[in-house]
């Protein structure tokens, strides 16, 4: 294998597709493969109350699957949308789902993304915060927790990487899952930005 394949293969591995590591850590409900060469659906995530259908892009772009929500409607968790009208239909990578709030990541890139929260209750998006893709997230104590860009504060706190630009700034932010608001922890640090 050339140089070149090598660093394309690490390009799709790592930027096209994310790895499930850092922010995807978080994810919540049981993960079912869907099976059959007439599925859909690559995936899908069952709790108590929601079925969270994941397939390939339907525009083809990057930055996200299709995702198509369907409510369990009292039925026994079995992740099949058959005869059912969904009550979201949207693009991103799976993050999390907390109770009735759905946690999506969009982007392409290795460093600042969006993370987008819908509460399936309304089938509404009810929050959406750039943040650090690298440092991922996590929920904790009722809170989703991630690292978010502030990089105007670079000049002010002094960060430096020698001759490397651009440099940026993340800070540490907990957003309630609760009341959807978003309050900064108090760390930060600076950042080399690509």
């Amino acid at each position: 294998m050339n140089r070149f394949s090598i660093v394309t293969a690490i390009f799709v591995l790592f930027f096209v597709h994310p790895p499930t590591f850092g922010a995807f850590k978080i994810a919540g409900g049981d993960l079912v493969k869907v099976e059959g060469t007439e599925a859909k659906y690559t995936a899908c995530r069952i709790t108590n109350d929601w079925e969270i259908f994941t397939s390939p892009n339907p525009n083809g772009d990057a930055g996200g699957d299709g995702v198509t929500v369907f409510t369990t409607q009292q039925r026994k968790r079995i992740c099949d949308p058959s005869d059912r009208t969904p009550i979201l239909k949207t693009i991103g990578y799976f993050m999390a789902v907390s109770g009735p709030l759905l946690m999506l990541d969009t982007g392409t890139g290795p460093d600042v993304r969006q993370i987008h929260i819908y509460d399936l209750r309304k089938s509404t998006q009810v929050y959406v915060s750039s943040y650090s893709y690298p440092k991922g997230a996590r929920i904790e104590n009722g809170a989703l927790i991630y690292w978010t860009n502030q990089d105007e504060l670079a000049k002010s706190m002094g960060c430096k990487f020698g001759d490397w630009q651009p440099v940026g700034v993340d800070v540490e932010t907990s957003v309630s899952l609760k009341t959807l608001k978003a309050t900064k922890t108090g760390r930060s640090e600076c950042v080399r930005r690509q």
